[in-house]
């Protein structure tokens, strides 16, 4: 079920996270973009604001059994599909969008290009789609994410 897009905002908001600790990942920023409705936002927490957060609030195995905490529809996680090393890379990079870090378009292609899940690759067409109405394409294939995060 869909989320309005502002409801998650202020759940995120809420939590009140220090700023350069953090970035908004998964399918978050395609429905920032307008891409598609989205039901929860991921978080990606560098390694200190997670020790922190581990002392307040409980933790689980996520559906692809990443530990992460869960506040309402959000997930903190303190790496990114196996790739810890880089997450200070990912916070490093993110874009604002709404006054939030939230990480960019281009590295959400290619993360899930990478997952192959059936539901990543319709969202692929989509950024695609996308992609291609504002940035020309010798420029798209020179944009890569963090080495190690795809």
């Amino acid at each position: 079920m869909a989320i309005e897009l502002d409801l998650l905002l202020e759940e995120v908001r809420a939590l009140k996270l220090p700023a350069g600790e953090y970035v908004l990942a998964g399918s978050f920023p395609m429905g920032l973009a307008g891409l598609r409705a989205v039901n929860d936002v991921d978080v990606i927490v560098s390694d200190s604001l997670w020790e922190e957060l581990i002392h307040r609030y409980s933790f689980e195995y996520n559906s692809v059994g990443a530990l992460c905490i869960r506040i309402g529809h959000i997930e903190i996680l303190n790496s990114w599909y196996g790739h810890k090393g880089n997450v200070s890379e990912l916070i490093a990079q993110a874009q604002t969008v709404r006054e939030l870090p939230v990480m960019p378009l281009e590295w959400v292609r290619q993360w899930k290009g990478f997952s192959g899940r059936p539901k990543d690759l319709a969202d692929l067409e989509l950024i695609d789609a996308h992609l291609a109405s504002y940035l020309p394409r010798d420029t798209r294939s020179s944009i890569r994410p963090p080495e190690g995060c795809a």
